[in-house]
């Protein structure tokens, strides 16, 4: 019964798998970025700090100077409807190289947009138009000599 151990200047490849979910709703990792949270709240809580209200006063009695709660980034995807998108909160699960789990926010068959980093991450917004193209198939991406 031989064992084999591993020396000083060896090496291995392992893949170790960590979670494993079945029946998940997963969508491709680069589809999901972030955007700063946009809401009525937020924008009064920031114009109250920049001093264009007057400071809310807590129920101890003393003056906020701050803001409770500044503009978070939120993760969001952007669904195709009518040739716009519009972007949606979602709560990411867990996720590989190549794809994410979503638990909240998208339903199956929703139309997700996918493309490159900076389109995703900062050319799209609520209301940008887009327009669909086919991926191109391995047999019409390369030509055969």
């Amino acid at each position: 019964d031989e064992k084999e151990y591993f020396r000083p200047g060896m090496s291995v490849t392992a893949e170790i798998e960590t979670r494993y979910r079945t029946n998940a709703l997963t969508i491709p990792i680069q589809c999901v970025t972030t955007r700063l949270q946009t809401n009525a709240a937020a924008a009064m809580v920031t114009a109250a700090y920049n001093g264009s209200q007057p400071a809310k006063v807590s129920s101890a009695g003393n003056a906020d100077n701050k803001p409770r709660e500044r503009n978070r980034p939120v993760e969001v995807v952007f669904l195709h409807e009518d040739g716009v998108v519009k972007s949606a909160p979602v709560k990411r699960g867990i996720s590989d190289d190549a794809s994410v789990e979503i638990l909240e926010g998208l339903s199956e068959n929703q139309e997700v947009v996918s493309g490159s980093y900076r389109a995703i991450s900062r050319d799209l917004s609520d209301g940008s138009k887009v327009r669909l193209s086919k991926e191109p198939t391995a047999a019409s991406a390369a030509p055969k000599p």
